[in-house]
């Protein structure tokens, strides 16, 4: 594997959000998710849960909820949102990996 200085232990809101900040700041990282998909806990949780904080207030850095997404997103709209910010960033991470050290 490529050595980096710069990694990032998990693949939601918080990591993606720091993804694309060292991306646009051209810094080299590495982002790790031990799930097979990003969000994994959003898709995992009640049916009915939704944001408790507006769109707008809740968006990550550069990319925006879509438009037609309600004022408090669904937690299927949440995942699909943070999946299409990965895709959109082309933010990569590394699915299916447990972090267990870091030297």
């Amino acid at each position: 594997m490529d050595k980096t200085n710069t990694v990032i232990v998990g693949a939601s809101a918080a990591g993606l959000a720091c993804a694309a900040h060292l991306m646009k700041r051209n810094i080299d990282f590495k982002i790790f998710e031990r799930h097979e998909n990003v969000a994994h806990a959003w898709r995992n949780h009640y049916d009915r849960l939704h944001l408790h904080t507006n769109k707008s207030s809740s968006d990550l850095p550069f990319v925006k909820f879509p438009n037609g997404a309600p004022k408090y997103p669904s937690k299927n709209q949440v995942g699909e949102y943070l999946e299409n910010y990965c895709s959109t960033l082309e933010i990569e991470p590394a699915f299916n990996t447990t972090v267990n050290k870091i030297l």
